[in-house]
Formats: C-alpha cells, sequence, structure tokens
C-alpha cells in the first residue's frame, strides 16, 4: 500500500503488451529502484506537475504532503514538505493536479475510524487545493 521508495519505468515498457507476457525477467528488468525518500515518508499517491518539474506525493505516515523535484538527484535531503498538519492533515489519502496547475488532497482520517472513534461532530474529510507552483515555493522542491 505504502513504500519509502520510488521505482521508474519508461512509459514504452507499461504500453507492450508483448514485452509484459514474454514471462522471461526481460519486463522486470526494465523497472529500476531510484531510491528512497527517507524514513517515516511512506507515500500513497503521486502526481507529478510538468509546469514546475515537481512530484508530489501524500505521506500518509507524517500526515503531509512530500515533494521532489525530478530535476535534483533522487535523495533524502532534496525531498521537502508542502503542508503537514497533524489535525487538519490526517491520512491525506489521494492527491491529484488539475489541467490548470492546482494540487489537490483529500483526506480522511482513516486511522482514527480503524483504531478508535470518530467524531461525527468533528469534520472528518478535508479538500486541500493550492496551486502547484506556491505549494512548492518556499521549500527544497523549489
Amino acid at each position: 500500500m505504502a513504500s519509502t521508495g520510488e521505482i521508474v519505468v519508461s512509459n514504452r515498457v507499461l504500453q507492450n503488451e508483448t514485452l509484459a507476457g514474454l514471462g522471461n525477467g526481460v519486463y522486470a528488468s526494465a523497472f529500476r529502484h531510484l531510491g528512497s525518500r527517507g524514513p517515516n515518508t511512506q507515500s500513497t499517491s503521486h502526481a507529478y506537475d510538468p509546469v514546475t518539474g515537481v512530484l508530489f506525493y501524500a505521506e500518509v505516515n507524517r500526515n503531509s504532503i512530500g515533494c521532489w523535484n525530478t530535476n535534483r538527484p533522487f535523495t533524502p535531503d532534496n525531498h521537502g514538505i508542502v503542508h503537514l498538519d497533524n489535525e487538519e492533515m490526517i491520512y491525506p489519502a489521494d492527491l491529484k493536479i488539475d489541467s490548470e496547475g492546482n494540487l489537490w488532497v483529500i483526506s480522511n482520517r482513516l486511522p482514527i475510524w480503524i483504531y478508535s472513534r470518530l467524531n461525527t461532530t468533528d469534520v472528518n474529510y478535508r479538500i486541500w487545493r493550492q496551486s502547484a507552483f506556491r505549494a512548492a515555493a518556499g521549500t527544497i522542491c523549489e
């Protein structure tokens, strides 16, 4: 479900059904481990902004939105936090970037529901929106 690592593969490989069916390890060898973001950076979903060159990801373990500028080496020092909030960003479940360059994130307090009890009078689902450019501003990802 979530990992601290990233794997990279060409779109050409993903779109080649013949290659996937060979079963001789050629397909698997096309996937390369890019590296690890570092401790406590497990992420579930990613969104790439082609304008800024930044990859954004939902960090479910830290209740945050992380980022990496793809023009920099993939090392823990080159990963930043766009937004962290242990009250209003509990379990950022999904994120997307729309055609206008807005980063959208939904959080849902899933861990509280699983391990405790949700207070039905609280706001338990939130939608966060920020331009991708502004989200990366002031971080290592800028």
